[in-house]
């Protein structure tokens, strides 16, 4: 495995990363539903106390905090810490995925995008576009630079897919952001048989999740689902598994 060969310290330096790249998701996810801008300093949600720096440290100030406010004492939710795990999650698998610093670097940010609009979707139901353009240009970047050899197909497969769906419904199953973020996605999969396989997984976890959430009464039949997270998940998938399983199903 490529990460048993990658350097410790670039290691510990792109989590120490994701863990700052996951801090800054937790501002955008609450600035960005309320049409707030992202810059200015970070405050408390009850209090509205500004924050210092010595509270803004990734995890750790949630543990030196017992998960509290400084300043009124309200409980933190444990989804900042949770999602600032999370960034360093995805930088580590970028450095799992890739070999060198630069490379681990630049997925590590296109997978962050990706989970922060994931989750954005599960609040709004609606991919923002500040953040979306910015993902498929680095996705963009990514493929010049890291896919050799560079493939168009995996992408135009996810634009096609989804472009017929647009059509068919009107706009109402898919909407032109789902359009623009399955092409990143095919640039990061990187090959036509990584696309099928990010697709797959996606609709089949959506699926599952959508039967249980039915059966359990929490969505009806023609309610929505967020489906950002399950093409987040289903490219994780294809990225660290489908390798390996088309080297064994495939290719031997």
């Amino acid at each position: 495995m490529l990460f048993l060969e990658f350097p410790l310290f670039s290691a510990f330096l792109l989590f120490v990363l994701g863990l700052c790249f996951g801090s800054f998701s937790n501002v955008i996810i609450a600035r960005v539903p309320r049409g707030e801008g992202i810059t200015g300093r970070s405050h408390c949600m009850f209090c509205k106390a500004k924050l210092h720096a010595h509270e803004l440290v990734p995890v750790l100030s949630f543990l030196v905090q017992a998960g509290r406010c400084r300043t009124c004492k309200e409980r933190i939710a444990w989804r900042y810490p949770l999602i600032e795990l999370g960034g360093a999650t995805l930088f580590i698998a970028a450095a799992i995925m890739t070999g060198t610093f630069v490379e681990a670097l630049l997925l590590g940010v296109a997978l962050w995008l990706l989970g922060t609009i994931s989750l954005i979707d599960m609040q709004m139901q609606r991919i923002p576009d500040a953040l979306n353009i910015p993902f498929f240009l680095i996705a963009a970047l990514y493929h010049i630079l890291f896919v050799v050899p560079i493939d168009i197909i995996a992408p135009l497969i996810g634009v096609l897919f989804f472009g017929a769906q647009w059509l068919v419904s009107g706009g109402r199953w898919i909407g032109s952001g789902d359009i623009i973020l399955i092409a990143g996605i095919g640039l990061l999969a990187g090959s036509w048989p990584l696309m099928l396989i990010t697709l797959l997984c996606a609709y089949g976890m959506g699926a599952l999740v959508a039967a249980g959430l039915l059966l359990q009464g929490k969505k009806k039949r023609n309610d929505t689902l967020a489906f950002a997270p399950f093409l987040a998940a289903g490219l994780l998938v294809a990225l660290l598994a489908g390798p390996r399983f088309l080297q064994v199903f495939m290719y031997t």
